[in-house]
């Protein structure tokens, strides 16, 4: 299994540079460094891989989806992976959970 809270994030190949860029960006350990620190985003929108994104557009639900998924109703999962569908759940023990979170799941 791969364990991306200590090990380097590997990329794939066909990702594009600015793809690479973006999850890196997002996925750095240090959060002063971290993309996506500024409070209103405009780190990860003034990012290359969004060149392309008219944001006002955007925000204004101007531009059309550029894939809308056949769904027909809340239980429906045939678009997600069999992968992810058919795994056993599996509860995560308290012990991994850092003290706060674990707090915070007793609270209810």
């Amino acid at each position: 299994m791969y364990d991306i809270v200590n090990q380097p994030v590997q990329m794939m190949r066909h990702f594009s540079s600015e793809a690479k860029s973006l999850l890196s960006g997002l996925l750095t350990r240090d959060v002063n460094r971290r993309l996506g620190r500024a409070e209103n985003a405009s780190d990860i929108m003034s990012h290359p891989f969004f060149r392309d994104i008219n944001w006002a557009d955007l925000r204004a639900k101007r531009l059309p989806a550029p894939y809308k998924p056949l769904v027909q109703n809340e239980h429906d999962t045939r678009n997600i992976d069999r992968m992810f569908t058919s795994e056993k759940p599996v509860e995560t023990p308290e012990n991994t959970m850092p003290k706060s979170a674990a707090r915070k799941a007793n609270f209810a």
